[in-house]
């Protein structure tokens, strides 16, 4: 996020800011991303799934789904099983 802040900051002109801002976030943040640091792992990624249903042609809302399984998620609109594309 701060590095689209600074980029932000720069493309409109602002580079004293840019470079305030940049300087704070080296001596602010942790040297390491979180992600790297205490054994973290990678989220694990959701499988891509149709944007219709093949049930109902309803849309697929990923974000508002009840998943089955690791690949099957439930229709909103007519409970059909929808499945991961490969």
């Amino acid at each position: 996020m701060g590095s689209r802040v600074l980029t932000e900051l720069n493309e409109n002109g602002m580079t004293a800011e840019a470079q305030e801002i940049a300087s704070w976030l080296k001596t602010t943040l942790p040297s390491t991303p979180a992600s790297t640091r205490m054994g973290a792992t990678a989220p694990a990624k959701k499988p891509v799934l149709p944007t219709h249903c093949p049930g109902c042609g309803g849309p697929v809302r990923v974000d508002d789904l009840e998943w089955l399984d690791d690949l099957t998620a439930e229709c909103n609109w007519c409970g059909s099983p929808v499945r991961a594309n490969g």
